[in-house]
């Protein structure tokens, strides 16, 4: 009995022994050939191991990790990322190929993590924000607008703007990177909400100045002490600000502070301080004064329902602009409701310029009809076809920032034919365009379109949803194009030399670039210089060289420079060319005040030939 016992103890004794002796094999073979998924071990130690490298592609760090040739990546990592939802793991950087989690790993491989946008969180969407003044964009990208006036400073912008909560933003020059010290058309507004990501940039354009911005005005009378007339001229139509009258004699008068040349007039009626449009103004008239004792009607208007008017006229010298609003409403309601009434000096530069179109309804409805200044009368350009446009020729290269469109209604025609979606484009020789504009909701009866000034000699509207219905006839009364005005037109100028007795510095400076009208000079030293009068804030020049005039390119100017002086004695150059061969050239830069400026010639053409030969000098400002 006693050996059986022994004999049975020693039967577990050895048992245990092999089973330590199993567990110690195992763990010299893992460590030997590797596990199937082995983390965090030195490749240099374990020579057969493959590397799975993890790109979260913003999310957060995840290590690499090693892999037996042929195993399985055991932990199945998932990133996290703020605002986005973590989609897979993919092979390539174009995350076409994914990764299944049952894929053999046989070589070293990258991962990458595709990610979804997540609307989960109210801070993951695009950032957005409201300002008091100018015109936001608020179509949820990435990249919006601001378009304000030139009267309004960079502290006022920033203090009118009300970001999305938690959101901060800052204003910069056009590189985005450099802080703002003034407000320039083309400088970026960068909004960056709390989470850091989904940043949005506002491209700022300063139009042209509304010249009764906060000037002095008087009324009538007032329906309440706040809706009085500064309220009416204060560039905003937000929180009830609007001029009220309800006596039987209702007129707003502006002090513009001095005479002006002026040319057209932007109302914005009830709608467009969110009242019923049945309280827009139905009828009124503008007139003009030097004095505010001899006025002069300028405009009348009898049947008027929308919520902005835009009246051009021809220009007229006026200190005091006078609104009389003669039938305050569509309604019997007596009081006059004016959100905002301002003024402008515009050059409507397509007026009576040649257009072409793809077709006509009628032989009476021609694309000149369009241009003719008109809306009485049926004068429109209609076109039924499928490829609906209309094409001016400028005749020249000009500086253009604002479209404006008269559709249907306008005419006295029903608004469900008022044009719902259409594209503007600009180009310099008719074969290469970019579109400016583009529009796909409208229902209104003026559009005004806003953007950045751009250079361009043709201008082409394309009508791609030519109503509110399924009527298929494109109708524009007017199409309208405005630019900004040349500072250097016809501006006192002096010039080293000249060639002939008629090719003299004013030759340059007299908008045209016929009939041989050209500044050229044969000296050593070629410059020619403008005197704008005063000091103005200038940021662009434009040079028409001697292929405008109709030379040949060879004679355009190949080097120069350009300075600026407010005294005319000390000078900045602003502009240094190299090596133009266009005939036209077009340089920007950062605004600058200036009272003179210079342009001088330093390879005056493409040849061996020493004539500098310069048709136009134009010199712009930001508004």
């Amino acid at each position: 009995m006693e050996r059986v016992r022994f004999s049975q103890g020693k039967k577990r004794h050895t048992a245990k022994i092999r089973g330590y002796f199993m567990v110690f094999a195992l763990i010299v073979s893992i460590l030997t050939f590797g596990s199937p998924a082995f983390a965090g071990g030195d490749p240099g130690d374990i020579p057969t191991q493959k590397v799975v490298t993890y790109e979260t592609n913003g999310g957060s760090r995840i290590d690499s990790e090693f892999v037996s040739p042929g195993g399985t990546v055991l932990f199945q990592h998932i990133p996290v990322k703020e605002c986005y939802s973590f989609v897979g793991w993919y092979y390539d950087i174009a995350l076409t190929q994914a990764y299944k989690g049952s894929d053999p790993i046989t070589q070293n491989v990258t991962l990458y993590a595709k990610w979804a946008a997540s609307g989960g969180n109210s801070q993951c969407g695009a950032a957005a924000l409201t300002s008091t003044i100018g015109t936001v964009s608020t179509g949820g990208t990435a990249n919006e607008t601001i378009i304000v006036g030139s009267d309004v400073t960079l502290t006022a912008l920033k203090a009118a703007i009300t970001p999305a909560a938690n959101a901060t933003f800052e204003i910069y020059n056009a590189d985005g990177i450099t802080k703002a010290t003034t407000l320039e058309t083309g400088m970026k507004l960068i909004l960056t909400p709390q989470s850091g990501t989904n940043k949005v940039t506002y491209t700022i354009t300063v139009s042209s100045p509304n010249l009764a911005f906060n000037r002095p005005a008087t009324a009538d009378s007032s329906c309440i002490a706040s809706q009085n007339a500064s309220k009416a001229v204060d560039g905003t139509i937000v929180n009830d600000s609007k001029w009220c009258s309800m006596s039987g004699n209702r007129w707003l008068q502006v002090d513009l502070g001095s005479v002006k040349p002026v040319n057209q007039f932007v109302i914005k009626h009830a709608s467009e301080g969110a009242q019923s449009a049945s309280y827009n103004t139905k009828a009124y008239n503008i007139q003009v004064s030097s004095d505010a004792k001899s006025w002069s009607t300028v405009v009348t208007v009898t049947n008027n329902t929308s919520g902005v008017t835009v009246d051009n006229i021809p220009a007229a010298q006026a200190r005091y602009v006078r609104l009389n609003v003669t039938t305050p409403t569509q309604t019997t309601d007596t009081a006059a409701r004016i959100v905002e009434f301002e003024v402008y000096e515009h050059q409507n530069l397509s007026f009576n310029k040649p257009a072409t179109a793809d077709s006509t309804c009628t032989v009476s409805q021609t694309a000149a009809k369009a241009l003719d200044g008109s809306v009485a009368n049926d004068s429109k350009w209609c076109s039924k076809s499928s490829n609906r446009w209309l094409q001016i020729d400028l005749g020249s290269v000009k500086q253009v920032n604002q479209f404006i469109i008269k559709h249907a209604s306008e005419g006295g025609e029903t608004a469900s034919y008022n044009t719902k979606a259409y594209n503007i484009q600009v180009s310099n020789d008719g074969t290469n365009w970019s579109t400016a504009v583009k529009v796909t909701n409208n229902t209104r009866s003026i559009t005004v379109d806003n953007i950045a000034s751009v250079s361009a000699r043709y201008i082409k509207l394309n009508v791609t949803t030519p109503t509110q219905t399924t009527n298929t006839a494109a109708r524009i009364f007017e199409f309208q194009v405005f630019g900004l005005p040349n500072l250097a037109f016809n501006k006192s100028a002096t010039v080293d030399s000249t060639c002939t007795a008629t090719q003299i510095a004013s030759k340059a400076v007299d908008g045209s670039v016929i009939n041989d009208s050209k500044w050229c000079s044969k000296s050593s030293n070629l410059w020619l210089q403008i005197d704008l009068g005063s000091v103005k804030q200038v940021n662009q020049f434009v040079i028409k060289h001697a292929s405008e005039g109709g030379e040949t390119a060879s004679y355009n100017t190949k080097a120069y420079n350009i300075l600026v002086s407010t005294d005319g004695t000390n000078w900045n150059k602003v502009v240094s060319v190299t090596n133009n061969t266009g005939g036209i050239s077009v340089d920007k830069i950062t605004a600058v005040p200036a009272r003179y400026v210079k342009l001088n010639v330093t390879v005056p053409t493409q040849t061996t030939n020493l004539a500098a030969r310069i048709y136009e000098f134009e010199v712009y400002g930001p508004s």
